[in-house]
C-alpha cells in the first residue's frame, strides 16, 4: 500500500466514524494533499484536497478551525504557485495572512512566516 492509499483508507474510515462535514475529515484530505503534492506532484489532485478541506473548515464555527484554514489556504496557494498560476496563489496566500493576521497569529509563528515570505517571493517574481 503506497503513502496515497494509506491516507485515503484513513479518510474512508474517518468519514464513516465522523460524517464528511468534521474537521478530522479536513485534516486527512490536507495530509492526502500533501502527499499528492510533495510524493507524486499531482497537483490538481493535491488542489482538489486541500479545497475541500477549505470547505469544512470554512463551514467550522470553531476558533481552532481558523488556524488550520490559515494553513490550508497557504497549501493551496502554494500548489498554484507550484503550478505557475501566480495570481491564484497570490489570492489563497493573501487570504491565508488575513486569518492569520484575524486570529492575532504572530510574526514568527511558522504559518504566518511561511506565508509572509512566499508572498514576499511572488511579487518579487
Amino acid at each position: 500500500m503506497n503513502y496515497a492509499e494509506t491516507f485515503l483508507q484513513e479518510l474512508q474510515e474517518r468519514r464513516a466514524l465522523y460524517g464528511n462535514d468534521d474537521p478530522a475529515v479536513a485534516e486527512t484530505l490536507n495530509a492526502l494533499g500533501l502527499v499528492y503534492l510533495h510524493m507524486y506532484n499531482e497537483i490538481d489532485q493535491a488542489i482538489s484536497c486541500h479545497k475541500e478541506a477549505l470547505a469544512i473548515f470554512k463551514s467550522t464555527q470553531k476558533q481552532h478551525a481558523l488556524k488550520n484554514l490559515a494553513m490550508t489556504l497557504a497549501d493551496v496557494g502554494r500548489c498554484y504557485w507550484r503550478k505557475g498560476e501566480s495570481n491564484q496563489a497570490h489570492s489563497c496566500l493573501r487570504e491565508s495572512f488575513e486569518v492569520c493576521k484575524l486570529i492575532q497569529i504572530n510574526d514568527d509563528d511558522p504559518i504566518m512566516y511561511s506565508v509572509s515570505n512566499q508572498l514576499r517571493m511572488l511579487s518579487c517574481s
